[in-house]
């Protein structure tokens, strides 16, 4: 156990100890160059300066060379949290690089500035900021070097070049200065505001200001070799003197080692470290020292290794600590015991017994921030020792912590060389972890990382994919520049072979960039293999493959996309082109032309006559010749539309649709010679019938004669319209002359009508005196808005029908409807009485009398009849016959009747007792019988005679049954007489229903009874057999 913590410090109140990553790393390191290191055991960067240039070379933490580049006016170097190489130019420039050297993004902070100090700031969503002091003492930042917006600190009146100055993050970015004794905090669109600070030092400045990794805590150093810390609100924490380390210390190497522990360079090859307690140490080392902060302490590069000073984590102190009284410790040592075979196991695991769960945790966290694996080993087997004592077991924790480790251990590899510690590892995330290795080129260890992991695959395996083959199209890029053509073919498929079993990982977005960099070959391969339609039709117009990206929406049932593709075309090509893509799908010519309908009308119907689109055509003109207005002077145009929407009906073969527009062409023709007329600018020039009755109706014979010939009317037709047309224009006499003359209509309704529509109530009632069917009559009353005179004359001619539609139409009328419903009511008496006035009359008849006399002799005859056929010999019922013409009601079926009936055969009368309901278990003798059926059933199972008593009691019951029918035959004659108990039964049956079920009842009943009775003389026996067993054992 020593071993393991002999490298610890006590600093008190926490403890440092020391890890080597790794050793052999051959860093370049010396004053003259600048150095940083990457978060979260990312790689290292040197710039070293040559003539004209830096010479900037990427490393990994185990010292594997990335990349290397040059870079000029290099004033600082940086790395972010995500990754990403910050190198600040003297001139204000920022250039943003990846580890493998490529570059990302550049800025200009500002177009004249001089940069003289930098500052790196993490915000709280992952962004980092960056803040340049610049030689006239201003401050700029930006608060994304990815996406930069710089902002400036207005300046302080007469304010000299800061002492000391940083970016605070805690809550929002802020920039704490001092000049001379004063502190100020500006941030982004506010004025610098002077902090009121009581324990600030008036002798003296401040020459340096640090945040810890949470900016939740800073340090500020005193010229006098004093340090402060204070807290995000700047209330002074504690203080601290830096006398004892020497006046060789490096002031601007001050840093946090966790967020209890300061550390500064002392001289070129040793590091001093300062709790907040006061209690110190150093660490010496061989060579030059570079110091950089991590999330749980500092590493420190040397020219041949890296180390990690950090605090010593919870867990591990409570395992590993000397007499350490927790759970974890205890089991621990139980463990090892176990190992080594000597006794005390027993007594470790019985002390803890009750805190075994906490115990193995302990121990599982305690392996986890471990960098030896074999105190991992022995760590973890103490927690498996301990899960296995654990009454309920849940082994996903030690799962995970063991993945965890195991994933750790693989990426402290020298070839790998990201020695992350589990701190590090549970703030980073394996997403991120993942998105670092591929920012490496570790293709398959992110992915074999992102499945072992289970990182959603979003963020896994589909992200490393992705920028795998963008990585190959840069590859082929790259390749094509310097002259080499690349296989396109033979890349599609080695792409397509990867992301097959990952059918979401869009090969759009690979096309995209392929086509970005100018690879239409290789991206036209790939989008053929893309599943996501809408993307790989966004793809080929930016291929500018327009009549492939035509074609696919069209095939795509899609309206949105086929929108998108047409708004596209509109907005890019030509008419003629768009024309010609168009005129191969049906689809996509349809929606073009809705387009055109509204846009470009004419274009339009050059489309259709390039398709030879006659219907289309014809549409077209119809429609251009309806929307064209009425010119009274020349109206060629209209009728120009028509002749050619004829044509193109013609060649339709349309010939009716087309008569009719020829048609309404030659109408059109004829109007225009009629539009001075008067009272003509009101007729529609589209109808026939208008213009006809116009013709009648102001004596234009010659033009109505014209307009019967040219369009053939039909005689009905025309009379029709000259009765409405004189009616119109109020020409009564021609109409009674009209009327007079030869009739084409057999019907004078037409001439009611058309009086009664334009209000001529006299000659409608002349007319009205002429009809000799009662219903015309009543229908031209109600013409005229007489429903009262129409009521009456309906009920006068007696047609009640007539009458209730007349009542039924002026239902929602109440000056009208009281009127009605009287005049209906008194024909309905009326009617009811002439009926029954006729019935009366009928009966004092002949006719009446005589089949009077014959329905009753019917009656009494068939009474006779069915006396005799239920009777027996001697002519008595065996019940009452139905009940006609008041006889007696049948009896009940169910009661019992005993009937004498005589037998032919031997001349005697025999008194038999028909019962002809079912025997009731409500009678004694029924009770009586019942029980000895049970005790006989009872001694036939206990003789062996039969196994069980349904069957024998349902055939015993059915013999009862048929024994009576049998009886009740038998006292009736062999002939001619046979069949009356059936019918009898029969009878009863049809005229009780109920008497079946009545019978079935009995029959469960009964059963009932038998099965209690059978019951009941089981008992018995028992009882009996057991008596006599009591007996015999006496």
């Amino acid at each position: 156990m020593k071993s393991e913590i002999s490298d610890w410090k006590y600093l008190s109140p926490v403890k440092i100890r020391s890890n080597i990553l790794f050793k052999n790393t051959c860093y370049d390191i010396s004053d003259k160059c600048l150095f940083a290191s990457s978060p979260y055991g990312g790689p290292v960067a040197v710039a070293v300066p040559d003539t004209s240039f830096w010479s900037v070379m990427i490393k990994t933490s185990s010292g594997k060379k990335l990349s290397t580049f040059k870079a000029h006016n290099v004033h600082s170097m940086y790395w972010t949290r995500c990754h990403r190489l910050v190198i600040v130019n003297i001139r204000g420039r920022v250039l943003v690089y990846t580890p493998l050297g490529k570059l990302k993004y550049q800025f200009m902070i500002d177009e004249e500035i001089t940069v003289t100090e930098t500052r790196i700031y993490h915000g709280g969503v992952g962004n980092a900021g960056l803040a340049v002091l610049s030689e006239n003492n201003r401050i700029y930042a930006v608060n994304s070097v990815m996406e930069a917006i710089p902002w400036r600190i207005p300046d302080v009146a007469k304010a000299s070049h800061p002492s000391a100055w940083n970016v605070l993050t805690s809550v929002q970015v802020t920039i704490l200065f001092v000049i001379g004794n004063a502190f100020y905090a500006g941030m982004q669109g506010l004025a610098p505001h002077l902090l009121d600070l009581s324990w600030k030092f008036d002798h003296g400045e401040y020459i340096n200001i640090v945040p810890n990794w949470d900016s939740s805590r800073m340090t500020l150093l005193h010229s006098s070799f004093v340090v402060q810390i204070i807290d995000s609100d700047f209330s002074l924490l504690s203080t601290l003197s830096l006398l004892t380390a020497g006046d060789s210390i490096v002031t601007s190497s001050l840093t946090w080692c966790g967020s209890e522990v300061l550390a500064l360079k002392r001289a070129r090859k040793s590091l001093y470290l300062i709790s907040l307690c006061s209690e110190t140490h150093v660490y010496d080392f061989e060579n030059y020292v570079e110091i950089d902060m991590e999330l749980d302490g500092i590493k420190v590069f040397t020219a041949n290794e890296v180390v990690l000073l950090s605090q010593v984590p919870d867990a591990v102190g409570d395992v590993l600590g000397v007499a350490s009284p927790e759970p974890g410790a205890i089991l621990y040592e139980a463990s090892e015991k176990l190992i080594e075979g000597t006794y005390g196991v027993y007594e470790y695991i019985n002390m803890i017994e009750d805190q075994m769960e906490k115990a193995v945790q302990q121990c599982l966290l305690a392996a986890a921030h471990q960098f030896d694996t074999i105190s991992q080993k022995k760590m973890l087997r103490a927690a498996s020792l301990g899960k296995s004592l654990l009454r309920r077991q849940d082994a996903s924790q030690f799962v995970d912590i063991c993945r965890v480790i195991r994933v750790l251990n693989f990426l402290r590899k020298p070839y790998i060389g990201m020695a992350l510690s589990f701190a590090q590892s549970e703030e980073l995330k394996m997403s991120a972890v993942v998105d670092r290795l591929t920012d490496l080129g570790q293709w398959p260890l992110a992915l074999t990382i992102s499945k072992y992991m289970k990182v959603p695959s979003k963020n896994g395996i589909y992200r490393v994919l992705a920028h795998w083959a963008l990585k190959k199209v840069e590859m082929a890029k790259a390749a094509k520049e310097v002259g080499k053509m690349p296989d396109f073919k033979a890349l599609s498929e080695t792409i397509v072979s990867k992301f097959t079993n990952y059918p979401e990982v869009s090969f759009a977005d690979v096309a995209m960039k392929a086509a970005g960099a100018n690879l239409n070959e290789l991206a036209e391969l790939l989008l053929d293999r893309e599943t996501c339609l809408n993307r790989q039709v966004e793809m080929l117009m930016k291929l500018n493959k327009i009549d492939r990206a035509l074609a696919k929406a069209a095939k795509s049932q899609q309206p949105d996309l086929l929108h998108y593709v047409l708004t596209y075309l509109k907005r890019t090509q030509k008419k003629e082109v768009i024309d010609h893509l168009v005129l191969k799908l049906p689809q996509v010519l349809c929606l073009y032309q809705d387009y055109l309908k509204e846009e470009a009308p004419r274009h339009l119907l050059a489309l259709y006559m390039q398709k030879d689109d006659f219907a289309r055509q014809s549409l077209y003109y119809l429609k251009e010749s309806e929307s064209t207005p009425w010119n009274p002077f020349d109206n060629k145009d209209k009728v120009e539309g028509l002749l050619k929407a004829e044509m193109s009906l013609n060649k339709l073969r349309e010939h009716t649709t087309a008569q009719l527009a020829a048609e309404t062409a030659e109408l059109f023709s004829i109007c225009e010679t009629l539009d001075r007329k008067p009272d003509f600018n009101d007729v529609d020039r589209t109808s026939v019938r208008c213009v006809y009755m116009w013709a009648v109706g102001h004596r234009e014979d010659n033009l109505a004669e014209l307009l019967r010939k040219k369009f053939k009317l039909t005689e009905k037709a025309w009379y029709m319209w000259k009765i409405e047309s004189y009616a119109r224009n109020k020409l009564w006499h021609h109409l009674e002359s009209l009327f007079r003359s030869k009739k084409v209509l057999a019907s004078h309704m037409p001439f009611i009508e058309a009086c009664a529509t334009y209000g001529n109530e006299s000659l409608c009632r002349s007319f009205i005196g002429k009809l000799t069917n009662p219903i015309d009559v009543v229908e031209s009353l109600l013409l005229l808005e007489k429903p009262i005179e129409a009521a009456n004359y309906a009920a006068e001619k007696k047609l009640f029908i007539v009458l209730e539609k007349i009542h039924a139409r002026y239902r929602g009328n109440k000056e009208v409807v009281p009127v009605i419903a009287q005049i209906l009511d008194s024909t309905r008496k009326m009617m009811e009485e002439t009926s029954l006035n006729m019935l009366l009359k009928s009966e004092s008849t002949t006719i009446s009398r005589i089949r009077e006399r014959r329905r009753k002799r019917i009656l009494r005859n068939s009474d006779q009849r069915i006396r005799s056929i239920l009777g027996g010999l001697d002519g008595a019922e065996l019940r009452n016959a139905p009940a006609l013409e008041g006889g007696e009601c049948f009896r009940n079926l169910v009661s019992p009747s005993e009937t004498s009936i005589r037998n032919e055969n031997n001349g005697e009368d025999t008194a038999i007792k028909l019962i002809l309901s079912s025997f009731s278990c409500t009678s004694v003798n029924r009770l009586w019988k019942a029980l000895l059926v049970g005790l006989v059933m009872r001694l036939a199972v206990s003789f062996l005679m039969i196994e069980n008593i349904i069957w024998p009691w349902i055939i015993l019951y059915m013999l009862s049954a048929c024994k009576k029918v049998f009886q009740l035959s038998s006292v009736y004659a062999a002939v001619g007489y046979f069949l009356h108990p059936r019918l009898h039964l029969g009878l009863n049956l049809l005229s009780y229903a109920g008497a079946v079920v009545q019978n079935i009842w009995c029959f469960i009943k009964e059963s009932l009874m038998v099965a209690l009775s059978f019951i009941l003389f089981n008992a018995l026996f028992c009882a009996f057999a057991l008596i006599v067993d009591k007996c015999c054992l006496l």
